[in-house]
């Protein structure tokens, strides 16, 4: 899986602010979902950050952006199959009415 991400595009950049990586500027990815007390480690939920932003991944608002990212790359059949003890199509959907559908910078 590393090595995909590696070499996907989306990864080289922050999803959140859309700094690329280069010289000085570093990217990490940050597993956004756990589920039945484990990081899931899937395309969908792992999504590239800044280093400051992924500092920052606890505070409530980074964490809404980083769920709308990661809830709108899955599709609705996987949201499904981790809807639990939270129905994710119908948090996706609150989160898009909240900052519209999103659209992936590359």
């Amino acid at each position: 899986l590393r090595a995909e991400l590696e070499a996907d595009p989306f990864y080289h950049l922050c999803c959140i602010t859309g700094v690329r990586r280069g010289y000085g500027t570093k990217i990490e990815w940050h597993h956004n979902f756990i589920f039945a007390g484990r990081q899931v480690n899937e395309r969908w939920c792992i999504l590239p950050l800044l280093k400051s932003v992924h500092a920052e991944a606890n505070n409530r608002a980074v964490r809404e952006k980083l769920d709308w990212v990661m809830l709108n790359r899955a599709d609705e059949a996987t949201l499904r199959r981790y809807s639990k003890a939270v129905d994710l199509v119908h948090r996706r959907d609150e989160l898009n009415a909240k900052f519209g559908h999103y659209k992936v910078k590359l």
